[in-house]
């Protein structure tokens, strides 16, 4: 997965004279009446019907993001407030906020003119003291002062006595090109490098709690220099149906064997809220390694690769078309994948030096 990319792509420019009402298209029970499509000619009434359809079609987590909601109501309001003359700073208003019922920041809207919003509506509120997370270690944590860092600044780390602290803030864009294959390159270079730097360490942490996502493979990569063997970390599902409930068969994945200089010793995880995307399915893969501990707060709970929909007149539309469940078995959409220690993000004390939540994990490992 690569949080900003697509992984399947999919046309939803769909011709709308007819409707939806003959359209054949299964509803789900209990649903209110279909969405016959919104009446009306020129671009904002097509936009509208193909940018509804998109999601009725392929979107995989609407139990999740819309469990008291109906999709066919949001689409009756929001043809309620189109119009042949409307502006397309006004039409981009109506669709990103019948996405914003989804709740949902791997909901993209892009229209023709460059306006580009997420659908995310209660975002992570600290995300600008999540930056300043490894400025506050190098200043009062780090032994030597400083962090060293590779893969273009997104790995840093150093040592807090005889714990290594490793914050990894991004799983893509991690070399000059910022390509799967190169970016896993460089992830596998910097733990690398990263073994052999902190290889007396006798117990570590790594800090996912600013990371934003990016490719899944990389996630994997890195799960990989902690102890354990092959296992499944996740399985995916694809919308594969008319219904909201049609899905293909899951598909495995798997966190592979340790690599030869993998860590043996005690590894705590560092999540928060703001943790996101590939940083959760890497949690996913970390929490299935015996020696690791997850403390701080839940993820945000997305995960599905971002499915690209092509919109008529040049709008762009990205979503969410898959849904992932955790070895356990659970589905943590939403939810984010629980903790072993529940720790908040305490901004008022990190503004005087101290991160509580790394202040847990050492203490979680005895120091």
């Amino acid at each position: 997965m690569r949080d900003a990319g697509s992984s399947v792509n999919a046309d939803a420019s769909v011709a709308m004279d007819a409707g939806f009402a003959d359209s054949g298209v299964a509803r789900d029970a209990g649903a209110s009446m279909p969405f016959d499509g919104c009446p009306g000619s020129g671009t904002p009434f097509d936009v509208l019907n193909a940018f509804w359809t998109a999601f009725d079609t392929n979107y995989a987590v609407f139990d999740y993001r819309l469990p008291n909601g109906d999709w066919d109501t949001i689409g009756r309001d929001g043809c309620a407030q189109v119009s042949a003359g409307m502006s397309e700073d006004a039409l981009f208003d109506v669709l990103i906020g019948m996405a914003r019922n989804l709740d949902d920041g791997h909901v993209q809207l892009a229209s023709p003119g460059g306006r580009e919003e997420d659908a995310w509506v209660n975002a992570y509120p600290y995300y600008s003291e999540l930056q300043d997370l490894e400025f506050n270690a190098e200043d009062n944590y780090i032994d030597e002062d400083e962090l060293t860092w590779a893969a273009e600044e997104w790995f840093g780390w150093g040592s807090i006595g005889d714990v290594g602290y490793v914050s990894i803030t991004s799983f893509d864009e991690l070399s000059s090109t910022g390509d799967e294959d190169d970016d896993r390159d460089a992830a596998r270079d910097a733990m690398d490098e990263v073994m052999d730097d902190l290889s007396g360490s006798r117990a570590m942490i790594i800090d996912v709690r600013a990371n934003e996502g990016g490719w899944d493979t990389v996630a994997l990569d890195v799960a990989r220099y902690f102890a354990g063997p092959r296992t499944i970390a996740w399985s995916e599902q694809v919308r594969s149906g008319p219904a909201h409930s049609d899905f293909g068969a899951p598909q495995e994945v798997y966190v592979e064997a340790a690599v030869g200089e993998a860590f043996n010793g005690p590894v705590v995880l560092l999540t928060s809220r703001g943790t996101f995307s590939a940083a959760e399915t890497f949690t996913l893969a970390m929490r299935v390694r015996s020696n690791v501990t997850i403390v701080g707060e839940r993820g945000s709970g997305h995960f599905s690769d971002l499915i690209d929909q092509t919109l008529p007149s040049g709008w762009a539309l990205e979503l969410s078309g898959e849904r992932y469940t955790a070895a356990d078995g659970m589905i943590y959409e939403t939810a984010g994948v629980p903790v072993d220690r529940a720790v908040s993000f305490d901004r008022a004390a990190l503004a005087n030096g101290t991160d509580t939540m790394l202040d847990a994990a050492l203490m979680e490992l005895g120091n």
